[in-house]
């Protein structure tokens, strides 16, 4: 990573999104960001088209609540694919929920296959996910951008808490077996 060239994403219609996350899937590249839906390329640079909001299994918008908020679509999303060719889409729940994960559709990527699964939520014996300066404060938490990789059978879950504001801020990491888990709390944190 030492020799960079700027290239601008062309966009079809929308904006690139806020903290972008591009996978190339059968042939196509696909961009998704926070709360935004998800658009198409046939080259990483654009141009992207709408594919679509996310939708829950039923085809509904996805939408929840976390501490009390109503939401509204995918934060932070991270869209692994696995050795054998099947989707999954990793994001926070939002605030001191945790991390997430869904098997996307195949045919339409954008579509959930099923519930969201939790994967873990906050933990505040785990201090690096505390919020504060000094991560003082024990009962709040952002936890966000999870981003998944496998090597050697082993299915690394990295994930970032506790609020960007915060000079504390930090990455922490779980293991597993199966993309869709259980994990384990990783002792190298």
């Amino acid at each position: 990573l030492v020799d960079w060239k700027y290239q601008g994403v062309e966009m079809g219609e929308g904006r690139v999104p806020v903290a972008p996350h591009v996978v190339k899937y059968k042939g196509q590249f696909y961009l998704s960001g926070n709360d935004a839906p998800l658009y198409r390329a046939p080259a990483i640079l654009g141009p992207y088209e709408l594919v679509g909001d996310w939708t829950d299994v039923s085809g509904r918008p996805f939408a929840g609540t976390a501490n009390g908020r109503e939401w509204v679509g995918a934060f932070d999303v991270d869209i692994f694919v696995d050795d054998d060719d099947k989707p999954y889409l990793y994001f926070p729940a939002r605030s001191t929920e945790g991390i997430d994960v869904v098997p996307l559709d195949p045919q339409q990527l954008n579509r959930f296959l099923a519930a969201p699964k939790r994967l873990f939520g906050f933990d505040p014996s785990h201090v690096g996910e505390r919020y504060g300066e000094m991560n003082e404060y024990p009962d709040v938490s952002w936890i966000e951008g999870p981003w998944m990789l496998k090597r050697k059978g082993t299915y690394y879950l990295q994930y970032s808490a506790s609020g960007t504001q915060w000079l504390s801020y930090a990455a922490g990491m779980y293991t597993g077996r199966s993309p869709m888990g259980p994990f384990t709390y990783a002792a190298v944190n």
